[in-house]
């Protein structure tokens, strides 16, 4: 039944131009892209990663969550993709040249409840092109790096101005690099 009520008009890949599909939009609550373009760092392997805590254990990062196993959330939004890692940490990927962005939204996880200092820092090629001190209580930023012709991406997480990692929680939310 076609209706009267607003919809969103949409017609699959490799459907005939005369199958569509007409979505409500009071049933959409989210609309989520997908291309071969973009790859989550969370499906790649790094090819190097290390923690290195002040005291005691290192957290391993996490692929899709926090680094505590819960959820990733930043700022009260979950994330279905991302890393989660705890300071001082280490995730380097070999890009290959092949992306021309990187692209991520960092913050403390919420689970770290207000607590924590890191510094994210952004490597391409060995020279870093982006740096951010972010505190627990801070507001999660969206970053967007050009890539183009790197061979190797460099994603750190240091202590921040603390100089410990108590509550360090850090989240490179929807981290992906695009073609």
């Amino acid at each position: 039944e076609r209706g009267d009520s607003p919809a969103l008009t949409v017609r699959l890949p490799g459907a005939p131009a005369d199958k569509v599909q007409r979505l409500p939009l009071g049933e959409i609550t989210r609309i989520s892209l997908a291309s071969d373009r973009v790859q989550f760092l969370s499906a790649l392997e790094p090819r190097r990663a290390e923690q290195m805590p002040v005291l005691g254990k290192g957290f391993p990062y996490r692929r899709d969550l926090c680094v505590s196993g819960d959820p990733l959330r930043l700022g009260g939004r979950l994330y279905r993709r991302g890393l989660g890692v705890h300071s001082r940490s280490v995730l380097e990927y070999d890009l290959g040249g092949r992306y021309r962005a990187m692209a991520a939204v960092i913050g403390l996880d919420d689970s770290a409840a207000g607590r924590g200092s890191v510094t994210f820092r952004v490597l391409a090629d060995g020279k870093e092109i982006y740096q951010k001190d972010m505190e627990g209580t801070g507001a999660p930023e969206a970053i967007s790096l050009p890539m183009d012709g790197v061979q190797a991406l460099r994603l750190e997480v240091d202590y921040g101005s603390d100089g410990l990692d108590i509550g360090d929680r850090a989240d490179w939310a929807d981290a992906r690099v695009i073609r």
